[in-house]
């Protein structure tokens, strides 16, 4: 290169060095989001407010899923969820809503008069400043997590003030405590329940000399060892699966001939939670009952009364045949149910309060332009969900 060139490239990279400040700066300063309160004051999110959550949802969206990052390519993006919505999409607008949010707890904070607890606050800061130093300083840490840790601080903080709202409004000594018709009804518009037959068409359950099913041990905290709640399986024979593969119909036959579906569940399920549960299962209408494609959909029209035909999911190791059944009266108070309920209370409460959010949500101005280029797609990806992704690998040998 001549000499000539390399004064050019000194003149271009001087210029840049002053230009990406503002740039920084600039970008920094664009309002997103804006919330004109009736206290006078004024609430916004920034650019890089809403850059650091489309990071931060990204690299959550990799772990979450197990995925290594060799994943972060057009075609996982552009694939779309049930409503027709690309993932890239829906992760974004999963990132406004939250930011609508964080607007509105902020107004919500100060219009109740509430205060952070400093001794929480600095704990927090002590703990992502620790991460910075691990990571060689502020430079290093923007450099692998594609934000400023300052950016995260202000993101606990975020969670911070939730809780403090939640348990001013909602808590022990909160001034619009839960009552017992909310949770009833947040449980009869939200729950659903089931029996569950599944079969292990490669294992059967381990039994006892006396003919009964075995489960699985380990130790608690304190050395002694506890039964888990889950079957001790071992394979079977080639013989032996055959004979399996029969058992869906002829439990179908059994029903068909008005069976009981529960005592079947208990007799045949290689699920220890069909014993557990000799009631049934109550869970949340959209959350998955087995992750599984075929048996949410088998699940989605079926009527209190009905049972699926058997469903066989990941290449035929197991076959699922489930029935629909009534609400139990206050399960969420039943002892036998308590570690399903355990943060039934906490459930309703967040719920009550997303609804006294939403309705501030309409109030707040967002600068679509601002944030029309951005996607999932083109957000920086931290390194750290490959450590993440071998870390499992790792761990489920």
């Amino acid at each position: 290169m001549k000499r000539k060139d390399w004064a050019k490239v000194l003149v271009l990279v001087l210029t840049i060095a002053f230009v990406i400040p503002c740039l920084s700066s600039c970008a920094s300063a664009t309002k997103v989001m804006t919330l004109k309160a009736d206290n006078g004051k004024t609430y916004t999110v920034n650019k890089e407010q809403f850059e650091f959550l489309m990071c931060y949802t990204k690299a959550n969206f990799f772990m979450n899923n197990s995925l290594p990052s060799s994943y972060d390519i057009a075609s996982v993006w552009e694939q779309k969820t049930e409503s027709e919505q690309t993932y890239d999409d829906f992760y974004k607008q999963a990132v406004i809503n939250q930011l609508k949010g964080r607007v509105v707890e902020e107004y919500l904070f100060d219009k109740y008069g509430l205060k952070l607890n400093d001794e929480e606050t600095a704990t927090q800061k002590k703990n992502i400043q620790t991460q910075v130093t691990n990571l060689g300083g502020t430079g290093s840490y923007k450099q692998y997590w594609g934000y400023r840790w300052q950016m995260l601080y202000d993101y606990t903080l975020c969670n911070l003030r939730t809780d403090a709202i939640v348990d001013y409004l909602y808590g022990e000594n909160g001034t619009d405590k839960v009552t017992d018709e909310e949770l009833e009804k947040y449980y009869q518009d939200n729950y659903t329940g089931y029996y569950i037959i599944m079969l292990d068409m490669t294992h059967k359950v381990v039994v006892d000399e006396e003919g009964n099913k075995v489960r699985t041990t380990s130790k608690d905290s304190d050395g002694n060892e506890v039964e888990n709640d889950e079957y001790k399986l071992e394979e079977l024979t080639d013989e032996e699966k055959e004979e399996k593969a029969l058992l869906p119909q002829i439990l179908i036959y059994k029903l068909e001939d008005d069976a009981d579906f529960q005592e079947l569940a208990v007799e045949y399920s290689d699920n220890y939670l069909s014993v557990k549960y000799p009631n049934g299962l109550f869970v949340l209408k959209d959350s998955s009952l087995v992750n599984d494609a075929a048996v949410t959909s088998a699940l989605k029209d079926l009527e209190v009364g009905s049972y699926t035909s058997p469903i066989s999911i990941s290449d035929g190791k197991y076959t699922y045949i489930i029935k629909r059944i009534p609400l139990r009266d206050k399960v969420y108070e039943d002892e036998d149910y308590s570690d399903l309920f355990s943060s039934y209370k906490d459930t309703v409460k967040f719920d009550k309060y997303d609804k006294l959010v939403e309705n501030y949500v309409n109030l707040i101005e967002v600068n679509d332009s601002a944030i029309a280029n951005s996607s999932m797609a083109k957000t920086f990806l931290t390194e750290y969900v490959d450590y993440y992704y071998q870390y499992l690998r790792k761990s489920s040998r």
